[in-house]
């Protein structure tokens, strides 16, 4: 289990780095949208890098949920109303 541990803040580190990854390609691609020529094929490398990462984030995100480091959890209802 203490793999576990040293890995488990490695894990979090590189989904954000993924999701941060994700995020600056759809801006960038909204930029090449906007800016290119049609002819530009800069728009499709952009989006290809974003959707890679999201491949690639639900792989790991996969992986993590069966090794135990990651937990589903439904929705907690709340009580509204306390018994007195």
């Amino acid at each position: 289990m203490i793999l576990g541990e040293v890995m488990y803040p490695f894990f979090l580190m590189l989904m954000l780095a993924l999701i941060a990854v994700m995020l600056i390609s759809l801006i960038v691609s909204a930029y090449f949208l906007l800016g290119d020529p049609p002819s530009s094929s800069r728009l499709l490398r952009s989006l290809t890098v974003r959707v890679s990462a999201a491949v690639v984030f639900f792989m790991l995100l996969w992986a993590a949920y069966s090794v135990g480091w990651v937990h589903p959890h439904g929705l907690q209802p709340v009580n509204q109303h306390k018994q007195q």
